[in-house]
């Protein structure tokens, strides 16, 4: 009978044994990552939408737990996309968004992708200096992008720098590059103002000359341009709330990528560009050229402050290139108001820093662990 005892508790210690060992395993077994699904709508093949194309291609989402599609080249069907649902972010042009808002689709910026690059001004068939420019008075004519484009906005800019002595001038805006490019071949304007990708197509074309090149040191002190974003990361308010949790996840993605955008990784990040199918007609040579011309406004670049001033800052938040300060925005502002974008009135309450940008997302995702 004791033996009997002996061996029933036996029994009874290893059947515990074996319930304590299936708990720790149970608890202990790895727990499976929370995998967002999100989707960016790109609007156009151009290279200084760089970012989330490193941030895939690195792996960067992955690290986040998102599962992210990069839809490409949408176009003008951006915005609607981010309405019907088929998209939940994109990033362009900052008036962007407040055009949405506009329309009664309250959207907000919640990153920066794009500081103001300044406009290159061209000059026509035989204008090759600010002087010639200059002397032709009322009868000079700058050319612009199409309504609601930053070009459009410098030509008006240029116009009314009085130390230019452009104030005769003429700014009319051109629906795409296409159409500035035949009207400047065929002399029907004085000069143009134009990103750098037009600039070097008029160079090739007709022999233009660079009459302001915005890439030269001191462009901005010299012509009193302060630093604002003029494109960011942005999406419709209620669908940012709704997927909170993610949304922060991706603001340290792209905060990641972003960093990673600088000067010293053109090779690499022109090699992260090249398999997808906006730049896969390129070589890897072209890519990393046209980067070199835009790499200093957008990644780690578009940061408002110098990066003298960001060394100085201990906040990892106003430090971030992606951060927008109420001061910046209302710089901003006054900018856009000069980009003549169909339907947006600047002072409307939609356009204001406590509507139109959310720098909570990025608060969130830079806040120190515990």
């Amino acid at each position: 009978m004791r033996r009997y005892v002996q061996l029933s508790a036996l029994i009874i210690a290893l059947a515990a044994l074996v319930a304590a060992s299936s708990a720790t395993a149970a608890t202990s077994a790895p727990q499976k990552k929370t995998v967002d699904n999100l989707t960016i709508a790109i609007p156009n093949a151009f290279v200084n939408y760089a970012v989330p194309f490193v941030a895939k291609s690195a792996g960067i989402f992955e690290k986040y737990g998102l599962n992210v599609t990069l839809k490409e080249a949408t176009g003008a069907n951006t915005l609607n996309m981010l309405v019907t649902g088929d998209a939940d972010i994109s990033l362009q042009s900052t008036t962007s968004p407040l055009v949405l808002s506009a329309q009664g689709k309250r959207a907000v910026s919640f990153y920066v992708y794009s500081r103001d690059p300044g406009s290159w001004l061209i000059g026509g068939p035989g204008v090759t200096s600010l002087d010639q420019l200059k002397a032709l008075g009322d009868k000079c004519k700058i050319l612009g992008g199409s309504p609601g484009n930053q070009s459009l906005g410098y030509g008006y800019i240029y116009r009314d720098t009085k130390s230019l002595g452009l104030s005769g001038c003429t700014v009319e805006s051109t629906p795409n590059a296409t159409t500035l490019l035949a009207r400047m071949a065929a002399n029907q304007a004085s000069a143009a103002s134009v990103p750098y990708t037009t600039a070097k197509l008029a160079m090739d074309a007709y022999g233009a000359k660079i009459l302001i090149n915005p890439n030269l040191n001191g462009y901005r002190a010299k012509y009193k341009i302060a630093r604002y974003p003029t494109g960011t990361w942005f999406g419709l308010a209620d669908n940012l709330s709704a997927k909170r949790p993610a949304i922060v996840r991706f603001v340290k993605a792209i905060n990641e990528a972003s960093r990673m955008t600088n000067v010293n990784n053109l090779n690499k990040i022109a090699a992260y560009l090249q398999p997808y199918s906006s730049f896969s007609a390129s070589d890897l040579k072209s890519i990393r050229n046209q980067l070199q011309n835009t790499i200093r406004y957008i990644g780690d670049g578009a940061a408002m402050k110098t990066l003298a001033e960001r060394k100085k800052d201990k906040n990892p938040v106003t430090a971030s290139p992606g951060y927008i300060s109420k001061a910046v925005w209302t710089t901003a502002l006054r900018q856009y108001a000069k980009w003549e974008t169909p339907g947006l009135d600047v002072t409307a309450p939609y356009a204001s820093y406590g509507q139109a940008v959310d720098m909570s997302y990025l608060t969130a995702a830079l806040k120190p662990s515990k």
